[in-house]
């Protein structure tokens, strides 16, 4: 022995001399837990004699398991036989050394991984996956190879059946998977291995990743304060990408998200994939001296960055070059500069080209902005809505020839960006009130506004009740849908009164008024496309005959459709599948089968698509989820009275807006996204998914007081508006329907005694407010308060109501007496909604934007309470109730980054790989 090396969860490592072939290697002393029986070491031998086998310059060579009594290489009573394995010893530094200092010159930074590749190639084609890839296992020699170390002991230890008690963070020792344990490092586990599951190649593949990542951000992509919270991050968090700054090109960003998909069936299944895209991306940056490292990503060179290339050369220091490039691109983008070359996008048959926009420092994408983000025809300008944390949203105009991102003046709570045809202009909604707007009629909420780009100054158009999209038509005239219930309405660009289009359409032999969204108008402006909501809950793409008034429907379900000028129909799913289909306007269908062009787009929360595409082929879109669209991953947890916060052992999922806790505090039922209705099991961990037939838009759960089944809103199949459904927790049989649809229901609580249901209703004036209905004996239901009520709930002994409805602008918490109203008493102040008893009925608890408040009312026949008291603060949390099994609230909790968009993607000659995929016009 003669020198120690470093200790960790899997032995401790020592350099020693081989005296037979005078050379020195690496000994590590392996725990003697591992070895606590002749079983276990003879598969400990035969999992060693495996890896002996890998011989492969990027790997460290095993040289031989080696059993000595009495070793002198650890402490241990004398006698007891200690097992060593010997192997090759790698001098040099260690990977996670290197990048300690920051992010890798790219170049450095795509040798490195491409040797990291290649070596676990070798691996897997003999069947062994390394389970532990980390920066630390990777050697960095001084000749500037790589070697990685412990290749496939996490196997070998895993196998045995045992572990050491360390757990040297953030290194996990697990004992078996059999018993649900994992084994690898946390920061570099991939969700499979995270949740101790059977692994494979791909397990590898995430890690691989992960150390790309890592060496071109100069920091993790999944990392938290401790090993729980770094766990966290992996199953739920995406990386920050707006860290991989120029010059990482498309090519290397693509390949990161391919191998880093949290689903192993849409992970980049081979290693030897990504070892192919980095031998080609470094040939084409080394066929490229002379232009910048990212021509690629059709960005111009800032003075600093001309000068620093220039001094380069002089110098002849290729390091100092990646380096120069590297700061000044950082800065550039820090800056919320992309900048595209001085020529426009042009329509072209190359290959598309791959961007990143990153939204200007401190800014996200906003998710209640339908549409969220638009383009002008010559593919110059970029408009989008976009938020600072605590403020209002804003609409900017992003100049992509300049590489300005400009704030639109006038624009706060601004949604629905349209270009003019000459790009010259951009149109944009705001919400306003009539004491902000002198002007604003009675009746009108909103006003539309339009931005000139050649003097940055915003005029008022016209007054408007509502805004679900519009369109700026050739000659002028611009058509939207935000007169209700009119579902068109049309106003000169230039100002004045909007006038109706159709009041009413015909759809077949049927007329009358029809819910329409998103209008763009189509080529000969005779036509508009639209989202037909009535035809479905997420909607049908359909035609709209300026002339005639009648709708044509186009039989495809669309949340968002555009039509692009290859004369193919682009129609986003609600599971954000952008697909494709040849189109006739004239003919009004489609002429092709539906193919799915782009993966994983968002959807604001009022379920527009983020996408938009120019009349050359330049293509925008976000990816991922927008904070507030219910797509989100959310966790369920418990959290006490003064907000310590207690995970619930569940996966992370797509939750809808609340827990719901059984009356015995053994359960909960919860929705998600899908609109799957689960209930949770806290006692033994397990979920159960209720039968609930062809519905959607499954949400405001309700759990009757005996326990034995849950009650929800959800839309049936062909069905219009939003029923209340009851299903048996026992899973017998479909839903029963409390009350059929027309106008949206939602079911809020249900009377102690089982007796009576309060729902809330939104439609017509006739329809909308606070309803009760008998559940038992059944009969019809009577309206209680006629305010637009958010959410009730009813006092333990059903003696008194709590509910938040909104007045002046502002919403705010009441009890009234039940079930025969009295004086309502205001017990919220500067605002509350949700409002939840105690078990015992002496305490009101609300929420706030802020944090969770209560308020303690005496014993007695009156309502007598105490001012709102501040429990805690949290944000994040979703939605709440109270637990029913002890003190404190079950909740569904957001993560502060979920659901946070900071950049878009812009793809530049994608009309040719639109065609290649969905076919050319005929």
């Amino acid at each position: 022995m003669l020198s120690a090396l470093g200790a960790g969860g899997m032995g401790e490592v020592y350099r020693a001399r081989d005296p037979r072939l005078a050379r020195d290697v690496a000994v590590k002393v392996l725990p003697q837990e591992f070895f606590e029986d002749e079983e276990r070491r003879i598969r400990f031998e035969r999992e060693a004699r495996l890896l002996a086998s890998l011989n492969h310059p990027g790997i460290a060579a095993i040289h031989s398991f080696e059993e000595i009594p009495g070793s002198p290489f650890s402490s241990g009573a004398a006698g007891v036989t200690r097992h060593l394995l010997v192997m090759e010893l790698v001098e040099g530094e260690g990977l996670d050394q290197r990048i300690a200092a920051g992010a890798l010159p790219l170049e450095e930074s795509l040798s490195y991984a491409r040797q990291i590749a290649e070596a676990l190639e070798a691996a897997h084609e003999k069947d062994i996956v390394h389970r532990d890839l980390k920066p630390a296992n990777v050697k960095v020699t001084h000749e500037g190879r790589v070697k990685l170390l412990d290749f496939g002991l996490a196997k070998i230890f895993e196998a045995t059946g045992s572990a050491p008690s360390v757990t040297h963070s953030p290194t996990l020792t697990a004992r078996a998977t059999a018993a649900g344990t994992i084994l690898g490092t946390a920061a570099y586990m991939s969700p499979e291995q995270a949740r101790g599951k059977p692994l494979d190649k791909r397990t590898d593949v995430w890690a691989f990743g992960c150390v790309l990542y890592e060496m071109l951000a100069g920091k993790r992509a999944f990392e938290g304060e401790t090993v729980s919270d770094t766990l966290a991050a992996v199953l739920m968090k995406e990386p920050d990408w707006s860290a991989l700054r120029a010059p990482v090109s498309s090519k290397v960003r693509e390949l990161l998200r391919r191998c880093l998909q949290r689903d192993v069936k849409q992970r980049l299944r081979d290693i030897g994939d990504a070892r192919i895209a980095l031998e080609e991306e470094i040939g084409a940056s080394s066929s490229s001296a002379g232009q910048l490292p990212f021509e690629e990503e059709q960005a111009v060179p800032s003075p600093s960055v001309a000068s620093a290339e220039q001094a380069s050369r002089e110098g002849g220091n290729k390091r100092i070059l990646w380096i120069a490039w590297a700061i000044a691109a950082a800065f550039a983008a820090a800056a919320g500069a992309l900048a595209l070359r001085a020529r426009a996008p042009r329509e072209t048959t190359a290959a598309p080209v791959h961007s990143i926009v990153p939204l200007p420092p401190g800014t996200r994408l906003s998710g209640w902005a339908s549409p969220v983000l638009a383009l002008s025809r010559d593919g110059r300008s970029l408009a989008f809505v976009a938020e600072k944390d605590g403020s209002v949203q804003q609409l900017y105009v992003h100049h992509l020839d300049r590489g300005e991102a400009q704030l639109v003046p006038m624009s706060e709570t601004a949604e629905g960006p349209v270009f003019s045809p000459d790009g010259g202009w951009v149109l944009f909604a705001v919400d306003v009130s009539p004491a902000a707007v002198g002007t604003t009629s009675a009746g009108a909420t909103g006003q539309l506004r339009k931005f000139s780009l050649s003097t940055g100054l915003t005029q008022e158009i016209c007054e408007i009740s509502d805004y679900v999209g519009a369109t700026w038509a050739d000659d002028g005239s611009i058509f939207f849908v935000g007169q209700q219930p009119v579902p068109l309405s049309k106003v000169s660009a230039e100002g004045g009164h909007p006038v109706p289009v159709a009041e009413r359409v015909r759809t077949g032999s049927k007329e009358g008024p029809r819910d329409l969204a998103w209008p763009q108008i189509l080529p000969g402006g005779k036509t508009v496309l639209v989202s037909d909501g009535d035809a479905s809950l997420w909607g049908h793409a359909a035609v709209l005959d300026l002339e005639s008034r009648e709708l044509s429907d186009l039989g495809v379900e669309a949340v968002f459709s555009r039509f692009v000028p290859t004369g193919h129909l682009l129609f986003l799913q609600p599971d954000g599948t952008l697909l494709a289909a040849r189109f006739d306007p004239s003919g009004r269908r489609t002429t092709g089968a539906p193919v799915a062009v782009l993966k994983d787009v968002t959807l604001s929360c009022n379920t527009a698509g983020a996408f938009a595409v120019s009349d050359n082929g330049v293509l925008v879109y976000a990816s991922g989820y927008l904070r507030g669209s219910g797509r989100e991953l959310q966790r369920l947890v418990r959290i006490g009275k003064r907000g310590e916060m207690e995970p619930l052992p569940f996966e992370p999922d797509t939750f809808g807006r609340v827990a719901r806790p059984s009356p015995d505090g053994r359960r909960l039922a919860v929705a998600t996204w899908d609109g799957s209705l689960w209930v949770y099991d806290l006692a033994r961990g397990s979920r159960t998914r209720l039968p609930t037939g062809k519905v959607s838009g499954l949400d405001f759960l309700v759990w009757a007081p005996d326990g034995e089944s849950v009650l929800f809103s959800a839309s049936r199949e062909g069905e219009i508006g939003l029923s209340i459904l009851r299903q048996r927790t026992d899973s017998a049989g479909e839903p029963e329907t409390l009350k059929s649809g027309g106008a949206e229901k939602h079911p809020l609580c249900v009377s102690p005694d089982g007796r009576t249901l309060l729902y809330m209703s939104f439609g017509g004036p006739d329809e909308r407010g606070l309803w009760s209905l008998p559940l038992a004996p059944k009969s019809s239901a009577s309206r209680v308060l006629a305010e637009q009520v958010v959410d009730a709930a009813l006092s333990p002994d059903g003696r008194w109501l709590a509910y938040d409805v909104r007045e002046a602008g502002v919403t705010e918490v009441y009890v009234q007496a039940f079930p025969r109203l009295g004086r309502k008493s205001q017990i919220s102040s500067g605002g509350g909604r949700f409002p939840r008893w105690s078990r015992d009925g002496r305490e009101i608890f609300f929420r706030r934007d802020d944090g969770f408040f209560v308020v303690r009312r005496a014993a007695g026949q009156e309502l007598s309470a105490t001012a709102p008291e501040l429990l805690f603060r949290n944000p994040n949390v979703r939605g709440y109730d109270v637990a029913t099994d002890r003190e404190g609230f079950v909740a569904v909790f957001r993560p502060a980054d979920s659901g946070i968009i900071r950049e878009l993607h812009l793809v530049t000659g994608w009309f040719e790989a639109l065609t290649g995929l969905a076919g050319r016009k005929k």
